[in-house]
């Protein structure tokens, strides 16, 4: 629990950043969408047991985590530029595109967090396996081979269609999956 005060932080930046583009149109905010994607980024921040930060300085990581945090900032700053600059409200507050999207980044965000708390002590903000750990094959593993990633995926795909956003699904074919098909990270497995 040493680290919620620097996990508090990082979120209190991102929500800044992230409800900064409202200032030139608050009437916006009384919109579901920008505050289901604050739901979902307060559950992945702060159901992050490290800090994103801290994998910046893992050369092992092969610049993995750089890439996703990065891509993954962008790719949801973008969508809330794009609903902010529109000149008119859309898509509906309670349209399907809405209903849709709430869904996908609470199924999303789920999705993420059950994968952390699967791992427990394996999971770390880095891409490395660690010395004793197994290949987990219960809870959201026995499903989806990278949870924690499609949880994400889902998340952003969900923004996307929270604002109606064409540039939020280009981030996520464009930007985010690329990211995620590169990682690679040298572990115990590949000296074997």
């Amino acid at each position: 629990m040493s680290d919620l005060p620097r996990r508090l932080a990082t979120c209190s930046v991102a929500l800044v950043v992230l409800l900064g583009p409202f200032a030139f149109a608050p009437d916006r905010l009384i919109h579901p969408s920008p505050w289901t994607l604050v739901f979902a980024v307060l559950a992945v921040y702060l159901g992050q047991p490290t800090p994103p930060s801290k994998a910046f300085a893992d050369p092992l990581d092969k610049g993995s985590a750089q890439l996703i945090v990065i891509g993954g900032n962008v790719s949801t700053l973008l969508p809330v530029v794009e609903f902010v600059a529109r000149s008119d409200l859309s898509p509906p507050p309670l349209s399907a595109w809405v209903v849709v999207g709430a869904l996908s980044v609470v199924a999303g965000a789920i999705l993420r967090i059950r994968a952390i708390a699967t791992l427990g002590r394996f999971f770390t903000a880095v891409v490395q396996v660690q010395a004793g750990q197994r290949v987990i094959r219960e809870g959201p593993y026995a499903w989806v081979r990278h949870p924690s990633y499609s949880g994400v995926l889902l998340v952003l795909l969900g923004e996307a269609a929270l604002f109606q956003s064409v540039v939020g699904l280009l981030c996520v074919v464009l930007v985010m999956l690329p990211i995620y098909m590169k990682v690679r990270v040298t572990s115990a497995y590949e000296l074997l």
